[in-house]
């Protein structure tokens, strides 16, 4: 059985003094809705690749579109906010409701606008302090692995580009 889809619309005062529209779903909490959606959070989880550093698996988890170039990500987040509202569009349509169509989505979407700073932006870090790769036991960084697979170890942040360079001397210079 598939889960209840709800929908509610809101009206905001816009800034230009209009009125505007949003549409909020929501999923029952039913047994079977909350075991669905178990299930399909399950099948998202991306397995490590097992060749991989410890430094570019961190990198996967902490900023995985790092691969990409920076229009790169821009062009796909844009794609996935589309394939969000498509879903949406056709959810409501299914339901008989009645939209008003922007190239076939609920409404419009603007282009997805890239930041000044693409470099460091991140305001708070926060670290871990425990066994490293290398077995030291005072490594500062963020954790790798998983609690089930027992290897769970902490990776120096030093290679992250959404971390301050104050924060990776913070980092650095803790246990030194």
């Amino acid at each position: 059985m598939s889960p209840l889809i709800m929908l509610s619309l809101r009206f905001l005062r816009c800034p230009g003094g209009g009125l505007s529209w949003c549409v909020t779903l929501a999923m029952s909490q039913s047994g079977q809705a909350q075991t669905h959606l178990k299930n399909q959070r399950k099948r998202r989880r991306v397995t490590p690749n097992p060749g991989a550093s410890w430094e570019e698996r961190l990198s996967d988890a902490a900023t995985p579109l790092w691969r990409m170039g920076y229009e790169e990500q821009l062009q796909y987040k844009l794609g996935a906010l589309q394939g969000v509202l498509r879903t949406l569009t056709l959810r409501v349509r299914e339901r008989g409701g009645q939209i008003q169509d922007h190239h076939g989505l609920i409404c419009p979407l603007q282009e997805v606008q890239p930041s000044p700073v693409i470099y460091g932006y991140r305001n708070k870090s926060t670290f871990s302090v425990n066994r490293g790769p290398d077995g030291n036991p005072k490594t500062v960084g963020n954790y790798v692995g998983t609690g089930r697979d027992r290897n769970i170890v902490c990776v120096h942040v030093d290679h992250l580009p959404n971390i301050p360079e104050k924060h990776k001397l913070v980092a650095r210079v803790r246990f030194e």
